[in-house]
Parts: C-alpha cells; structure tokens; sequence
C-alpha cells in the first residue's frame, strides 16, 4: 500500500483524508482532478450526479498515508534527538 500512497499528489490524500471523514466530494475548482484520478483508481465512487464518497479502498489508503505522514514525523523527531 505504500507504494501506491507514494504516487498520490497531496491533493489526491487530501481528498482522501476529507473523504475519510464521512464528507461528500464536489468535483470542482482544486478538488476536481485528484477526485477523478481517485476514482480512476478505485478510491471514490460517484455517489450521485454531484458527489463523490470514498470507498473501502480509499479509506484503507487514508489510513496509510496517515500512517506514513505520522512514522515520517516520528522518524524525523528520532534523528533530531540521535535515536
């Protein structure tokens, strides 16, 4: 699952981490590219003519990169303090 998170842009995980907190996507203005790749990938399904929800995948995604936003920072404390 990292590598896939790897190759998302910042705009695809943060549509996936608003996503993953039970809100509806609009595909306009910033959020319409990274919501139709997402979709494209299997991590948000259309919803209804307008919205957008996250599916069971993308919130498995979510969860990664979550989990590697936080280990990054927990890496980064460890090397700043030589543990």
């Amino acid at each position: 699952m990292t590598d896939i998170i790897a190759l998302l842009s910042n705009d695809e995980r943060a549509v996936l981490m608003i996503a993953a907190q039970g809100q509806y996507m609009i595909p306009i203005g910033r959020w319409e590219l990274p919501i139709k790749a997402l979709t494209a990938r299997g991590y948000m399904r259309m919803l209804d003519a307008v919205n957008y929800v996250i599916t069971p995948a993308g919130l498995a995604a979510s969860e990664a990169a979550e989990d590697d936003a936080i280990r990054g920072m927990i890496n980064a404390g460890n090397r700043a303090y030589g543990r």
